[in-house]
């Protein structure tokens, strides 16, 4: 028997919580279709968020602008209001792509955001296009799927034949590897600092820089002057900041 005193469960305790990394997602998303680049939307959306949160948001955005043909494949957005198709493809590709995202809470935030962006009829919607979309076609299996367009498939298949193709494809695919490239610290300055802190170092190829595995045991070093450090188009800055600029005497 349930005690009358006992209150409701509320899913607005971590709903509200877990959309924080989907909206910023979205707000990526929505610059870049306006025409702004990936960098500068990140940049700029990124720095309010949690670093939990901003890890996520940051997976979500690159991702779904990775595989935004097999999503918009999957998803069939014809009939859909266009300003719930990167709704619906957040949606989706928690549900193809991350394992550790519960099925329940991909959906659930992917409504959450279409309620706020939209509407409640736009929720029940998109709650409905996502289970659908799962029940179908096993998406909690978490299904990597085609995620080149047909027609660059076909051009690169006559160009470099199957085996190759395919080959390119999987290479495409991969998850870049976070590179740094010292402005400062010496680049053997960097790889000791780095290794003493826990992190796992490779030189990268071509010389262009340090490839950092990272580690739970891993820490940011914390180093006064801090390096100034750069990291590869394909990945977030690992570090921004920069040597403070001494103060000239008799100067504020």
């Amino acid at each position: 028997m349930k005690s009358p005193c006992r209150r409701p469960r509320s899913k607005g305790c971590w709903i509200s919580d877990a959309t924080a990394a989907r909206r910023a997602a979205l707000h990526i998303l929505q610059a870049v279709r306006s025409g702004g680049t990936f960098q500068a939307a990140r940049d700029r959306v990124l720095p309010a968020l949690a670093p939990r949160d901003r890890r996520l948001a940051y997976e979500l955005a690159a991702g779904v602008l990775r595989r935004q043909a097999d999503l918009d494949r999957r998803l069939g957005l014809r009939g859909a209001d266009p300003r719930l198709h990167d709704v619906l493809r957040l949606g989706a590709y928690q549900l193809a792509a991350l394992a550790r995202v519960p099925s329940y809470a991909a959906v659930a935030t992917s409504v959450e955001l279409a309620r706020g962006l939209v509407g409640e009829k736009a929720a029940r919607y998109v709650n409905q296009a996502l289970r659908k979309l799962q029940r179908g076609s096993g998406l909690g299996a978490r299904d990597p799927g085609p995620t080149h367009p047909s027609w660059l498939f076909e051009r690169w298949c006559c160009q470099f034949g199957p085996g190759e193709t395919h080959r390119l494809i999987t290479w495409n695919d991969t998850k870049p590897p976070l590179t740094l490239q010292p402005a400062r610290w010496g680049i053997s300055e960097l790889a000791s600092r780095l290794r003493d802190a826990g992190f796992g170092v490779t030189e990268a190829p071509f010389g262009a820089g340090l490839r950092v595995i990272p580690s739970p045991e891993a820490r940011v070093p914390s180093t006064r002057p801090t390096p100034s450090c750069a990291a590869t188009p394909a990945s977030p800055p690992a570090c921004s900041c920069t040597t403070p600029v001494p103060r000239r005497a008799g100067k504020p």
